[in-house]
């Protein structure tokens, strides 16, 4: 143990700067983590609050495929009749939005009740006929009547409702943080899309009623095409668990740089002290002192990363679980609470140590197995170094990248359809995003043995710090994949936005061409949302004048154990630029033959071809739909179904749809007709957009989910600013006696500097070149499995000036990193240069 101190727990002392940059890389990975933990028991548990603050007693619920498609209002009396039902409260539950006078909007939950929820929720003085006769009451919390202040309102399908139509009480402060308004149950339906029809029915059971067997009852009597279900939110689980996977996957990938950084730390600490490893080993300490000893001193530094994570974590989990609330509030109303749980405090520890440890083994492997004869006789480097300089690893890691590639094409090719190709297209993505940029690490080395055969430079400071790098692979590659990792990550990121706004582009075109899309919502994610165009407003805009024809769009997205998630939405046949993978060749005849289209998504998961019949839940009864075609429509990520107009009303009832697309008759301009709607004021609400604007719209909603990307890539400039200074500052201290001959012999304190800041630049232009070939690689693997995750195959662009941009950042980072390092060896006494070793 004694030895193990001296040896390594002391240098943690000695050497507070590289200490601190080995925590500061596992705190920086381990925060991420820790945040998305904590985002996660925050989302579980405020839906969990809000469960217990619906349901109250009631144990079981009764539900329809999905909110809008509703639950027919016909089945609250069979329910009733149930034998062991004490209580069944019918519930209509939406998301609606709450606006302030000035314009500021935030989504709430809104729910149609009667007083038989007083048997659910106990009594609170509720009298059936407390609002009668007053259309647009409602009543609502304290503090949203506090928060939306004089000339609020509360939007609905049937237009804007005052805050002065509120009835205030703090009985609903404390559910979602007062963001609820609660409305007579007839009225409920009137003003949130659900005619004659429910969301839910909240099941109280009569005490001693086995639980399994009601459930039972309570299915039979609901019928197959309904669900009965213990109590829940009613949407939105399922895509936050989504954007919560997402959020892992990107945590753990910046514990991996954070681990890559640790283990490139400790092998050049080690390095550095190979030399007093071999006197140990040769005066007859075992090969475990040696392994045990550099692994508790990576415990070490990773047990106070971790402490220093889990105050990042918290940190980072108010936006994370802020930006989370902004997302799933679109589709619950809900808002979400921090919640930090014992589980990620113990997580942020373990994970700190586990990954410095296992980022330090290899090296510490190594150190202990090395020959301690050769080292004594310095002949171990040496044999290191020519190994390297071969390159054949790169060589190695660009052809699996390669083949990354292919299975990537091959996961994603003619849509995905077969259940196989996911797994295949992931394994393929992964392999190239991994594996190109270890490409780059091991590609150094022989990039720079290819520039110094350069003729222009054969001497100088720029030669000797080519001839420098080139000699210590290692080293630069710990330097190169820092920052070829950042360039080649904004490389991909870069284009993925460009991709974007092509994309926008596209849909928009392919959708809205030659049309002017008309709503009271934006374009994008708000399907659930009750807060649209009202009937007699949508009524005057077909008959406004200028309007050839209009198409109304209709659609909900829903759930059932048969099928799983889906999205149904109508059409006409109109034809769009959606590519049909199998099946009729047009969506016109697909739907002129009572047939259907479906997604890849969906095909997929379902095993469905085209003729395959399949059952969907309807308002009334399950219903046999045939497969016409398997098309390319991105729709719930290719988990969707189009029908004609005539059978999604056969299934779900005349629903109003409150947007329409609006095609102007010959003669008339799409912009004119744009300022028509505008000019005609039926709605303060109402927004027109062109296919341009929806373009822009779309761009701004789908860019969003590049946000998170883009903090990680900054975060990993930060990174590779750590490596460049850890491993300058490293170099310093191994060349000092190179470092004092130069100056002996009349090299002067400058040029020494400038040699320090020569190789990082070198550095920065080899990482950038490499980085960017790894970010184009795993920038085609991206493109190429799109499909897989949203369902809508982006179209490749490469923008030529992202590289100079995202390498040229990358290289002002690296000169930064490389100032303090440069400023030091500047600072060389040669005298005690020449004494040390």
């Amino acid at each position: 143990m004694r030895t193990v101190t001296i040896l390594n727990l002391k240098r943690i002392r000695e050497l507070p700067l590289r200490a601190l940059l080995a925590i500061v890389a596992i705190a920086a990975g381990t925060s991420l983590l820790v945040g998305v933990l904590i985002d996660r028991a925050s989302l579980q548990r405020s839906m969990d609050t809000f469960v217990e603050q619906r349901a109250g007693r009631a144990e079981l619920e009764v539900h329809g495929p999905g909110a809008p498609a509703g639950l027919d209002a016909a089945v609250l009396e069979k329910v009733r009749a149930v034998e062991g039902v004490e209580t069944a409260a019918p519930v209509v539950q939406a998301v609606t939005i709450a606006e302030t006078a000035s314009g500021e909007e935030h989504y709430i939950a809104a729910f149609g009740l009667d007083c038989s929820i007083e048997g659910v929720l106990g009594e609170f003085g509720c009298e059936d006929g407390m609002f009668t006769g007053l259309q647009g009451a409602y009543a609502t919390s304290n503090r949203l009547v506090d928060a939306l202040g004089d000339g609020g309102v509360i939007r609905t399908d049937e237009g804007r409702l005052p805050i002065t139509n509120a009835f205030p009480t703090e009985l609903l402060d404390d559910i979602n943080h007062g963001n609820i308004v609660v409305f007579p149950l007839a009225e409920a339906q009137r003003v949130l899309g659900h005619q004659d029809a429910l969301t839910s029915i909240l099941i109280v059971p009569e005490p001693g009623t086995d639980i399994a067997d009601l459930r039972d009852r309570l299915g039979a009597a609901a019928g197959r095409h309904n669900g009965v279900d213990p109590p829940g939110t009613i949407g939105g689980a399922d895509f936050a668990s989504v954007l919560v996977m997402m959020l892992l996957f990107m945590s753990i990938f910046a514990l991996a740089i954070g681990a890559q950084l640790v283990h490139n730390t400790v092998a050049l600490s080690l390095e550095e002290r190979r030399r007093d490893l071999a006197v140990v080993g040769a005066i007859g300490a075992p090969r475990r002192t040696l392994l045990v000893g550099s692994l508790a001193e990576s415990a070490v530094l990773g047990l106070i990363g971790g402490v220093v994570g889990i105050g990042g974590g918290v940190l980072v989990a108010g936006p994370l679980v802020e930006g989370m609330s902004n997302t799933l509030d679109e589709l619950t109303g809900l808002r979400l609470d921090v919640h930090v749980t014992p589980f990620a405090v113990v997580a942020g520890l373990v994970l700190g140590v586990l990954t410095s440890v296992l980022a330090a083994l290899g090296p510490a492997r190594r150190a202990a197995g090395m020959d301690v004869a050769a080292e004594l006789h310095g002949q171990r480097r040496g044999d290191e170094t020519r190994t390297a300089r071969r390159g054949r690893r790169a060589v190695v890691y660009a052809v699996l990248a390669a083949i990354g590639l292919v299975l990537a094409y091959v996961g994603q090719d003619d849509g995905a359809i077969e259940p196989w190709q996911p797994l295949v297209g992931f394994i393929g993505f992964g392999i190239t995003a991994v594996l190109s940029f270890r490409a780059a690490q091991h590609g150094a080395a022989p990039l720079l043995a290819l520039v110094q055969r350069l003729p222009f430079l054969r001497n100088g400071i720029v030669r000797l710090a080519v001839t420098n790098l080139g000699a210590e692979p290692k080293r630069t590659g710990v330097m190169v994949t820092a920052l070829a990792v950042a360039v080649g990550v904004g490389v991909v990121l870069g284009n993925v936005n460009a991709s974007i706004v092509k994309g926008s582009e596209q849909i928009s075109d392919e959708f809205a061409a030659g049309s002017v899309y008309v709503s009271a919502l934006a374009a994008n994610n708000t399907l659930g949302v009750e807060a649209r165009l009202s009937p007699a407003v949508t009524d005057r805009l077909k008959e406004l004048d200028g309007v050839e024809r209009w198409v109304e769009d209709r659609g909900f997205c829903g759930a059932h154990e048969v099928i799983g998630s889906f999205c149904v939405t109508e059409s006409e046949g109109e034809e769009v630029a959606l590519e049909i993978y199998r099946g009729r060749e047009s969506a016109r005849d697909v739907i002129d033959r009572g047939e259907v289209l479906i997604g890849t998504a969906l095909a997929r998961s379902e095993g469905l071809r085209p003729g395959d019949e399949f059952e969907l839940p309807g308002r009334t009864g399950m219903f046999t739909l045939t497969v016409g075609a398997i098309w390319g429509d991105p729709d719930n990520t290719g988990r969707s179904i189009t029908v004609s107009p005539e059978t999604f009303t056969a299934m779900y009832g005349p629903r109003h749809s409150g947007e329409l697309t609006l095609y102007p008759e010959p003669g008339v301009t799409v912009e004119e007709l744009d300022a028509r709607v505008e000019a005609a004021g039926l709605d303060p609400d109402l927004m027109s957009r062109t296919s341009e604007e929806l373009a822009d719209e779309f761009k701004t909603s789908i860019g969003g989910f590049v946000t998170p990307f883009t903090a990680l890539q900054r975060g990993m400039l930060v990174v590779a600013l750590i490596a460049v200074t850890s491993t300058l500052l490293l170099v310093g201290v191994q060349r000092r006696r190179e470092h004092g001959l130069l100056m002996a012999v009349g090299l002067a304190n400058t040029g020494l500097a400038r040699l320090v800041v020569a190789e990082a630049g070198i550095v920065g232009i080899a990482a950038s070149i490499l980085g960017t070939l790894a970010g184009v690689a795993t920038y085609v693997g991206m493109i190429w499995v799109s499909p897989l995750f949203t369902g809508l195959e982006a179209p490749f662009y490469f923008d030529p000036l992202v590289p100079l941009v995202y390498g040229g950042i990358g290289l002002v980072f690296v000169l930064l990193g490389a100032a303090l390092p440069a400023w030091r060896t500047s600072r060389l006494d040669p005298a005690a240069a020449l004494r040390y070793e």
